[in-house]
C-alpha cells in the first residue's frame, strides 16, 4: 500500500513514540511500509472483522449500516499547517440520540489487557475522531480465542493538540526533504483527561492525604491478611458446645445467635 502523501491513524503512534526516521523514510518513498500480507495475527483480524463489527452492533443494540463500513475521511486543517490527513474507520454507527459513532476492532493475544490496548491505540482513536468528527469511538478487542471486551472513548482536545502539533513538526521534515534525527524521544502524553466509558482518571501524587492513606494501606495490608487468618483459626478452636474460650489476654464468647465475639482481657 502506498502510504506517501498523507498521515494516517497508525502514523500518529509512530510520531508520538519518536519513530520519526522510519516514518520519514516511508513518507518520502525511501522505504516501503511493512508488508503485513503474511502476518497471521493481522490477517486473522481482517478475516474476522465483519463478524467482529456485527458483535459490536449487537452489544450496542444498534444496526450498522453496510454503507458506513470502511468510511474514509480526508481533511487539511489550517491550524496544523494543512497536513494531509486520512483516516479509515472500521465502521460507523448511529447512536440512539442520532450521533455518529466510530468503531475500531482489534484482535490481540490473550495476555494483553484493555488498558494496554488503550495505551497502544489511543493516538489512532483520537486521530479518527478528529478527522471524521464522530462524537465517540468504540474500541472492541478480542483477546486470544476466549474473551472480547469493549469500551468507549471520547474526544480529548488536549491529547489531539499534542499529537497534531507533533505531526505538523514531523510533516515539515517530509515537505522539506530534511532527514530527522534518529534519536527522537517519545512525546509524553497522558490518558488521564480522556473520558473512557465516560469516566476520567486523576493523579493524586500531590495530594498529601491520599499519599498518607495509600502508604498506610500498603503497610497494613499484610498485617490485615494475617489478622483475618488468625481470627478464622481461633474461631475453629471453640467447640460447638462451648460458650466461651479464653486465656489471660483474649476471650472468644458465643452469643445466643451463635456469633462469636472477640474480647480483649485488657478491656
Amino acid at each position: 500500500m502506498d502510504r506517501t502523501g498523507f498521515l494516517g491513524g497508525s502514523d500518529m503512534s509512530l510520531i508520538l513514540n519518536g519513530d520519526w526516521l522510519y516514518l520519514w523514510e516511508v513518507k518520502t518513498g525511501r522505504e516501503k511500509s511493512d508488508d503485513l500480507s503474511d502476518v497471521f495475527p493481522v490477517q486473522l483480524g481482517i478475516a474476522t472483522e465483519e463478524w467482529h463489527i456485527d458483535q459490536v452492533g449487537k452489544e450496542l443494540d444498534t444496526l450498522i449500516v453496510p454503507a458506513h463500513r470502511q468510511v474514509m475521511y480526508r481533511v487539511a486543517p489550517p491550524e496544523y499547517g494543512a497536513i494531509p490527513l486520512k483516516g479509515t474507520l472500521d465502521a460507523t454507527i448511529m447512536s440512539p440520540k442520532q450521533e455518529l459513532w466510530g468503531i475500531e476492532v482489534k484482535h490481540t493475544n490473550e495476555r494483553a489487557t484493555m488498558a494496554s490496548q488503550l495505551e497502544r491505540y489511543m493516538p489512532q482513536l483520537q486521530f479518527y475522531m478528529y478527522v471524521s468528527g464522530v462524537k465517540k469511538m468504540w474500541l472492541s478487542c478480542i483477546f486470544g480465542n476466549r474473551d472480547r471486551q469493549m469500551c468507549s472513548v471520547n474526544p480529548d482536545s488536549e491529547f489531539q493538540h499534542t499529537m497534531l502539533s507533533a505531526a505538523e513538526e514531523f510533516w515539515g521534515y517530509v515537505t522539506s526533504n530534511q532527514r530527522p534525527d534518529s534519536g527522537m524521544q517519545p512525546i509524553p502524553t497522558s490518558l488521564d483527561s480522556v473520558a473512557i466509558n465516560d469516566m476520567v482518571a486523576r493523579c493524586a501524587s500531590n495530594d498529601n492525604q491520599f499519599g498518607d492513606s495509600a502508604m498506610t494501606y500498603l503497610e497494613t495490608k499484610d498485617a490485615h491478611k494475617a489478622h483475618e487468618t488468625c481470627k478464622k483459626q481461633l474461631k475453629g478452636m471453640i467447640a460447638h458446645n462451648e460458650r466461651e474460650l479464653y486465656n489471660d489476654v483474649l476471650a472468644l464468647r458465643r452469643a445466643a445467635n451463635g456469633s462469636i465475639r472477640f474480647v480483649s482481657m485488657e478491656d
